[in-house]
């Protein structure tokens, strides 16, 4: 039984635990520091300029990297033997990657924002991988092992930043609503960067394995054994099951996966395989554990496989994108996992292969011509032009226009677009004129941007009335009405005008569908609106998607009242009784005789 320690006990080790992590970690936690300190002048930086901000940004961003991957610096010096020349030499290059690093982003976050942000979260997950993994600690057996109390000390680290967090911005409400002392809002931002900044990095620190601690598959919290061999085995066996019942259905059908299964499959893989990394530590755990050990990776490679059949389907049909880069390079490196696993022996597989690996692809993927951005850029440039090609729209390398092309074929043109002016920036497209953008689209092609949607329900379920508001022209003439409102409010709304309290209501249940207005809790009108209803889904039959916004308008008067009512989505489904409503929006404009 451990022997109970008084308040004063309490604070004094953990005073020592975080003491230890800045004497064993000051140069990483002065970067942490730093950032903080950064994001702390970012929040109160008022009127500042797009280049500050990227400026501060950019300083915040290259400290947070220089933090991770200093640690493996550290990692690295406490392992091996190394002069002090070299130690400051390590420094150094790890303080002016830094400082290079944020001149770098200074210069191109402006025009590749979001290229820079994919490549800084896989430098993150590379630093994070290389550190909690221990990939340059000198006593490799038992790895497993110091990532996991590793990654009980950073989830612990999290609480207690939460619980700090969340005290000293009870007391900073307190202050300001009991004691009437103004407490800026931008405070408890304050707070909780600073605690992630100061203390979280010194008392994670403190409770990190020491280079000459043994590591021994006891040491692993008995807790997290249990969650793992008794709770997230058997999970991913049954849904190994399930994948196997659909891949066996795929056979019978030919019916290939879509995107959402090759996600699924993805995540899947990828808790399959940090399942075995953890599992690796937990040897002789129980039988069911070497079982599941060793016939886990196997199974999981036809999975994989179906993976990469539905993203090769769909890169044959929309080409390379960032997403699908990623997709394919996390599947290549789950099924290498897999595969290693499947052909070494369960008791003498190195486990520092699976995360050097995912390091070195994380960061390959984001480096050189092959990094998913650019792959993803040519990929897309080449499927426009050659949609560009098809269409008459560049002959010769030279744009032209062709205003005759159906509406579908713009709308695809259009969205392709603005899909490379929003990832990529048309301006670098080399076939389209310099500084091309998207409001140039009239000069060039001879059309304006145009929205086209295929709707496929509608192809399979023609005598279904679906008209949404984003395929009408949505400009209503309110001229000569008083008031408007929006059917979105189901409930009774009132508004005080010269006659009295006006009240409208849309009234709707199974049976009825009903517009109410009242004067002073008296009824001045009540029409069930299905007579319009009727017309408009008459009018569909008859024109489909080219149903118009005066066609869905219908006006009524009574000898108080001149109404206008402005359907602008409406939603039908054809039965027995002449059809269902789903759904229906529209606006009613008054005017009071």
């Amino acid at each position: 039984m451990k022997e109970k320690k008084t308040f004063l006990e309490v604070i004094k080790t953990l005073g020592v635990k975080l003491f230890n992590g800045l004497k064993r970690y000051p140069v990483s936690i002065g970067m942490g520091a730093a950032a903080s300190v950064i994001g702390v002048i970012l929040i109160h930086s008022e009127n500042i300029s797009k280049d500050n901000e990227r400026l501060l940004a950019s300083f915040i961003m290259a400290l947070v990297i220089g933090f991770l991957f200093s640690l493996s610096v550290k990692t690295f010096i406490e392992n091996n033997e190394t002069s002090m020349k070299i130690r400051w030499f390590l420094w150094i290059v790890v303080g002016t990657f830094s400082l290079f690093y944020s001149i770098y982003l200074y210069s191109n976050m402006e025009n590749n924002e979001m290229f820079e942000m994919v490549r800084f979260a896989a430098m993150l997950l590379a630093g994070f991988v290389l550190f909690m993994t221990a990939v340059f600690r000198k006593k490799t057996e038992n790895q497993e092992v110091y990532s996991t109390l590793s990654g009980w000390r950073l989830a612990i680290t999290i609480i207690y930043t939460l619980i700090i967090w969340g005290g000293i911005s009870l007391i900073l409400f307190a202050i300001d609503e009991l004691l009437g002392i103004y407490i800026d809002e931008k405070a408890y931002l304050d707070t909780i960067v600073l605690t992630t900044g100061f203390f979280s990095p010194m008392f994670f620190f403190g409770g990190i394995p020491k280079t000459d601690e043994k590591l021994t598959p006891e040491k692993i919290y008995k807790f997290f054994k249990i969650l793992v061999v008794y709770v997230i085995a058997p999970l991913l066996t049954a849904y190994t099951v399930v994948f196997y019942i659909y891949a066996l259905r795929i056979l019978f059908s030919w019916d290939w996966p879509d995107g959402i299964v090759g996600n699924m499959v993805l995540w899947y893989a990828i808790i399959g395989t940090v399942t075995m990394y953890f599992l690796s530590g937990m040897d002789g755990e129980s039988k069911w554990a070497s079982i599941f050990g060793k016939w886990f990776p196997r199974v999981i490679i036809l999975p994989i496989v179906l993976l990469f059949i539905a993203l090769i389907i769909r890169i044959n049909a929309y080409g390379f994108t960032a997403n699908r880069y990623f997709l394919g390079v996390v599947g290549i490196w789950t099924l290498g996992c897999a595969l290693y696993m499947s052909i070494v022996n369960y008791k003498k597989r190195c486990t520092r292969a699976i995360t050097v690996s995912l390091v070195i692809i994380a960061l390959l993927s984001v480096i050189g011509p092959w990094n998913a951005i650019n792959v993803g850029r040519i990929s897309q440039t080449n499927r426009f032009e050659k949609l560009l090609i098809k269409n008459n729209l560049l002959v010769n390398g030279q744009t032209q226009q062709n205003p005759d092309l159906s509406k579908e074929i713009k709308g695809e043109i259009s969205e392709m677009i603005v899909y490379l002016e929003r990832n990529y920036d048309s301006k670098k497209v080399d076939f389209l004129p310099e500084g091309f953008e998207q409001s140039d689209m009239k000069d060039v092609f001879g059309f304006e941007y145009t929205y086209y949607y295929e709707d496929l329900y509608l192809k399979e379920n023609p005598m279904d009335v679906s008209i949404r508001q984003d395929k009408l022209d949505l400009i209503i003439d309110v001229r000569g009405y008083d008031y408007i409102w929006d059917s979105e409010h189901w409930e009774m709304n009132f508004i005080e005008i010269d006659e009295g309290e006006l009240g409208i209501e849309f009234l709707r249940d199974e049976n009825v569908n009903d517009l109410i207005i009242t004067l002073d809790d008296e009824p001045l009108y009540e029409k069930n609106i299905d007579s319009f209803l009727v017309q408009i889904q008459e009018t569909w039959d008859e024109k489909g998607n080219d149903i118009t916004l005066d066609e869905l308008t219908f006006t009524d008067e009574t000898s108080d009242l001149r109404l206008k009512i402005v359907f602008t989505a409406v939603e039908m489904f054809p039965d027995n009784n002449g059809f269902e409503l789903g759904w229906v929006r529209f606006f009613l404009l008054i005017k009071m005789k």
